[in-house]
């Protein structure tokens, strides 16, 4: 008995949409699984890492510290500056002198003051792993290295006005008294020292 070529037909094409049916039913659930679930960002990483203690000079070089004197002066320089500046206006109002030269006159008396902030900004004490140095000026810049094998002692030097203050002087010294080095000013001074004395035993 022959089958009717239009049945034949017909029953294939539903088989293919039952197929067809199926695999978009998996297909489905395959997307569904896959995705991948939001994850709850972690607060630590939306923090950046803190810088590091040290910074690189060369491959062989680290930077240990590097740091401006103590603001002391130049904040004693400013008090000092800003009596005298009141001083004068009073001078120049008694003998009505006009706004403008106590303005003007009160200005010239920050001159130093200000004059010494600027020295005091571009004044860098650095250590490294190699060598002390000491970088001074603005317009004409001058630098003193000492490199740590030379060095001989280091000592801190505090009055008693600076011990009150928490600063002082670190001296170093080495087998040429001429190439003596003073950090003027430092605040904690036995700390810097102390870090200079560690990174000269390892050059004993």
């Amino acid at each position: 008995m022959e089958e009717d070529p239009e049945e034949i037909e017909e029953s294939a094409f539903e088989v293919e949409e039952e197929w067809g049916s199926v695999d978009s039913q998996f297909a489905d659930e395959f997307d569904e699984e896959e995705e991948p679930e939001d994850e709850p960002e972690d607060e630590h990483e939306s923090i950046a890492a803190d810088p590091p203690v040290h910074s690189y000079r060369g491959p062989r070089e680290k930077v240990i510290f590097s740091i401006n004197p103590a603001f002391y002066p130049v904040s004693s320089s400013y008090v000092l500056s800003t009596f005298a500046a009141l001083l004068l206006v009073m001078i120049i109002a008694y003998f009505n002198g006009g706004f403008l030269l106590s303005l003007g006159c009160a200005l010239v008396t920050f001159v130093p003051s200000v004059i010494k902030h600027i020295r005091h900004i571009h004044t860098i004490f650095t250590l490294t792993t190699i060598k002390l140095e000491v970088s001074e000026g603005l317009f004409s810049k001058s630098t003193r290295n000492i490199p740590l094998r030379h060095i001989q002692d280091v000592a801190v030097r505090e009055n008693f006005k600076e011990r009150l203050l928490g600063i002082g002087d670190i001296i170093v010294d080495t087998p040429s008294m001429e190439s003596r080095l003073i950090l003027n000013n430092v605040n904690n001074p036995r700390h810097y020292a102390d870090l200079i004395l560690e990174q000269l035993e390892r050059w004993i």
